[in-house]
């Protein structure tokens, strides 16, 4: 019953933040020596737990390419794993999206990300997106009509081939979409089993990977992407056979 009488009692004390009151600054903190011992408990706890998440989070970093290589022949469909040492830049693209147009070594990096960082992975959540980085160089640099490559296929994807986006993402149900300007374009949200976090977030990248059709898929909504993205007029994109 102890820890059930100090929620109860912080929960009596939550909204003594007005005005100073000694009184009843007092009472909240001798709560702290009241129940110190369980406050060491579980801070011990949760610097385990914050410790699991962040291993969990490593090895999830460490082993999603592995994953999907083992479902999808990568060389064949030229499509390509974009690893990060950060957890919260993991990326797939087709291999003729990561292009240098101003022979600058800044590539265009429109991608499909993902990332298992301990947030993700305690909200028990894969949150799987089209990202158009906003600031990146060889993305804002003004070319051949003077609009940049974000100009470009934000304009693109409003305009022109706004109705066969709408209709394709439609068709895999994006929780979230925002073609008219440069970040996450769309996102897709999958849950994940709090029971078993590395099996379900790996399968769930699987999923995600399926759904979208990725790699050596035909799904329509990436083909309408990989042909707004060869169609940015005034902007150096080439693209290979498929």
């Amino acid at each position: 019953m102890q820890f059930t009488d100090f929620i109860q009692s912080l929960k009596e004390t939550e909204h003594m933040d007005a005005p100073f009151n000694e009184t009843e600054l007092s009472e909240r903190l001798n709560l702290y020596f009241e129940y110190s011992d369980l406050i060491e408990q579980v801070e011990k706890a949760n610097s385990q737990f914050e410790s699991d998440f962040e291993d969990l989070s490593e090895y999830l970093r460490s082993n999603w390419e592995d994953r999907l290589r083992e479902s999808y022949d990568f060389e064949e469909s030229q499509w390509l794993a974009s690893p990060s040492s950060n957890a919260k830049w993991q990326g797939l693209l087709p291999a003729y999206w990561d292009q240098d147009p101003l022979n600058s070594d800044s590539t265009i990096r429109l991608y499909f990300r993902h990332s298992p960082t301990t947030d993700c992975l305690r909200n028990r959540t894969l949150r799987f997106r089209l990202r158009l980085p906003p600031q990146r160089h060889v993305h804002t640099t003004p070319q051949g009509d003077g609009q940049s490559f974000n100009d470009v296929f934000t304009s693109l994807a409003t305009t022109e081939y706004a109705d066969r986006l709408d209709d394709a993402l439609e068709g895999i149900d994006v929780d979230e979409m925002r073609l008219g300007s440069a970040s996450a374009l769309f996102s897709k949200e999958y849950p994940l089993d709090p029971q078993n976090l590395a099996g379900s977030y790996l399968e769930q990248i699987d999923s995600a990977s399926s759904m979208n059709q990725l790699v050596g898929g035909t799904q329509s909504g990436v083909s309408c992407l990989i042909t707004l993205m060869s169609g940015t007029r005034g902007i150096s994109v080439t693209t290979t056979s498929r």
